[in-house]
């Protein structure tokens, strides 16, 4: 049995009526099916990379968060998406940097805190909020714990603490 949009349309309803704050992160391949899951109160919030899919479709509505993924020497496409971002009306801008398997594309902590920086400078000057995720406030020295009240669950309904299985912070 195949299941689209009207069971997971379902499953969120439940998630509302049981307290619950739902979120998601999209692909932005179907840009109008998650702008009518926000608009019916489904979703709390949802994350869209800058740069993948119909990004640029999803930025400005008010539950969006504009993910700007760093890589190692990625600073110039990370502030430009921010631009572009921000241009399109974002209001809330996410740094995440790479923490993947391959370490050529994991950006030094120096970068990461540069990025931090002007992300943080160019948000106070326009009115937009800019975060980080957890992986990378641990890394910026900014934080010692991740994920208090964080679950993620996954489509197989796997339930993980921890954002990232690689995550060097990771606790059994």
């Amino acid at each position: 049995m195949s299941c689209e949009a009207p069971c997971f349309s379902d499953l969120l309803e439940a998630v509302r009526h049981h307290g619950l704050k739902a979120g998601l992160t999209t692909n932005a391949q179907d840009p109008e099916k998650i702008l009518r899951l926000a608009d019916a109160g489904l979703l709390d919030m949802y994350g869209v990379s800058a740069g993948k899919g119909m990004w640029p479709r999803l930025a400005a509505h008010p539950r969006a968060v504009v993910n700007l993924l760093l890589l190692r020497n990625g600073m110039d496409q990370v502030m430009n998406w921010a631009v572009e971002a921000i241009r399109l009306g974002a209001g809330r801008l996410l740094l995440l940097g790479y923490k993947g398997t391959v370490s050529d594309f994991t950006p030094t902590t120096d970068e990461l805190s540069q990025a931090f920086l002007l992300l943080n400078s160019l948000g106070k000057r326009l009115g937009t909020m800019i975060a980080t995720d957890d992986y990378t406030r641990r890394r910026l020295g900014l934080t010692h714990t991740c994920g208090e009240g964080f679950r993620r669950i996954d489509i197989h309904g796997r339930v993980d603490r921890c954002c990232f299985p690689e995550c060097e912070y990771r606790q059994g």
